[in-house]
């Protein structure tokens, strides 16, 4: 998570799974933000959300971040 009294809110979550991350991991992670935000001074304009997966991300999880413009990152995009 990244906070600025003035800009936007990053939310991530990172899994190191042999797993593909799915749409379960991104609606805890929206929830996460939802309770985060409720308990902040300053409500953040924009909220932007990062997924980190060691073994990708499932069909459902690509076709959501591209209508939501969620930043997906795999280790090969960090490397």
């Amino acid at each position: 998570m990244a906070v600025s009294d003035e800009g936007p809110l990053l939310m991530g979550e990172c899994k190191w799974s042999r797993n593909r991350v799915g749409v379960p991991v991104l609606e805890a992670l929206h929830d996460k933000t939802h309770r985060l935000v409720a308990d902040l001074k300053q409500r953040p304009g924009v909220i932007h959300y990062a997924l980190f997966s060691r073994a990708g991300f499932t069909r459902a999880v690509l076709d959501r971040a591209k209508e939501e413009q969620i930043l997906l990152f795999e280790p090969r995009d960090l490397a």
